[in-house]
């Protein structure tokens, strides 16, 4: 899995969640990705675990992710 798809497949399983925050949630992995280097790709991924995963936890914790990334 590359980053294109990682985003994809996260993107489809938060299909369910309001646009807005889909997009804050889409828009904040994308920066990430960004942030860590095209050369470090697999690591992200790697770290970030399966966008399954990556969704679960935006969708149990819509608040506190959000306050997580606000900080940043």
């Amino acid at each position: 899995m590359n980053r294109e798809q990682f985003i994809a497949q996260l993107a489809r399983l938060l299909q369910d969640l309001p646009p807005a925050e889909r997009q804050e949630a889409i828009r904040y992995y994308q920066e990430y990705f960004d942030d860590a280097g095209e050369e470090n790709e697999d690591a992200v991924i790697q770290e970030l675990g399966s966008p399954g995963k990556v969704a679960a936890s935006i969708k149990a914790n819509p608040a506190v992710w959000r306050i997580d990334i606000r900080s940043e």
